[in-house]
């Protein structure tokens, strides 16, 4: 089972590292800031995959890191590597 805390807690700590509000990644992401509020805090089980894409395109992090399947740095790594290689 997913520990939606934790999830809330990576979406957090990426938010503020990319100094966002938590009402900007919900506008971008397309949900309501309540809807953010409650996934944020782990106080939203079951939260849609989409909803999970959207928000971590907004945060520019992957859903595995958001899961806590993966760490963030593995994933900027992968993502630099993708980005040179489409580029050649």
């Amino acid at each position: 089972m997913i520990d939606m805390k934790a999830v809330g807690l990576r979406i957090l700590v990426a938010r503020r590292q990319q100094g966002l509000r938590q009402g900007e990644v919900a506008k971008l992401a397309g949900i309501s800031a309540r809807h953010m509020s409650q996934i944020e805090t782990g106080k939203r089980p079951g939260v849609q995959a989409v909803t999970m894409a959207k928000i971590a395109q907004v945060l520019h992090v992957s859903v595995d890191y958001l899961l806590g399947l993966t760490e963030a740095e593995q994933w900027e790594q992968e993502e630099r590597m993708h980005t040179k290689n489409v580029g050649q």
